[in-house]
């Protein structure tokens, strides 16, 4: 499903929270600030947008050894 406003972007963010199962009681200007901030948020610290990944890496002796790590 692809976000395409806003207010879809919002309602998404609703239903991840458990709505309308759950009431949720949050003021609809409070909502847009909330969306504003996170999509502010993504486009300062992830200007293309890239997905969070972890990537587990054992430190052996060649890690520390050449000070750095190889995640090809």
């Amino acid at each position: 499903m692809a976000i395409a406003t806003k207010q879809e972007f919002i309602d998404h963010a609703f239903r991840k929270l458990g709505a309308p199962v759950i009431q949720i009681n949050v003021d609809p200007e409070q909502a847009e600030d909330r969306s504003q901030e996170s999509l502010e948020y993504m486009h300062e610290r992830h200007f293309d947008f890239n997905e969070r990944a972890q990537i587990v890496v054992p430190v052996t002796g060649a890690v520390l050894t050449n000070k750095y790590v190889d995640v090809n």
